[in-house]
């Protein structure tokens, strides 16, 4: 067996405490150089069951919740990301749920620490899309 100290994962069980709190395990935290005051950006996945945790260093990233409703036809999450892109936004984490209808949500994190245009900007950027039909950009504080 080689070195597991090296390892880019680490997996430990935790429980949850009577006021919803999760320790995290000591070697999570000296991996990902996690310390008291750490915020966290916290995502949902109710469709998969699952919690994805990012720690934020104050002042250094911008998140912000996007949600758009499209036409459900293929390519046009490609279109979306290939659009944040250009603007210099990255998508962190989506959900999808899944959709027989004309008509599918789409909910993403987004990163627009490098994003030199205005919010209001990128919405307006996004509605123009050929298959948009809403779109709601939050910014996370």
């Amino acid at each position: 067996m080689g070195d597991k100290r090296n390892l880019p994962r680490a997996s430990q069980f935790s429980t949850i405490d009577s006021e919803y709190r999760i320790k995290l395990p000591e070697k999570v935290c000296e991996m990902l150089d996690i310390k008291e005051g750490t915020r966290f950006l916290i995502i949902a996945d109710k469709s998969k069951t699952k919690i994805i945790l990012y720690p934020i260093i104050l002042g250094e990233e911008k998140f912000a919740e996007l949600y758009m409703k499209l036409r459900n036809i293929p390519g046009v999450l490609g279109v979306v990301a290939t659009e944040l892109g250009k603007m210099n936004i990255n998508i962190e984490s989506t959900v999808v749920p899944p959709s027989f209808e004309e008509i599918s949500d789409f909910y993403a994190i987004i990163n627009f620490t490098e994003c030199k245009t205005p919010i209001v900007e990128v919405e307006k950027k996004l509605r123009k899309l050929k298959n948009t039909i809403e779109v709601e950009i939050i910014p996370i504080e």
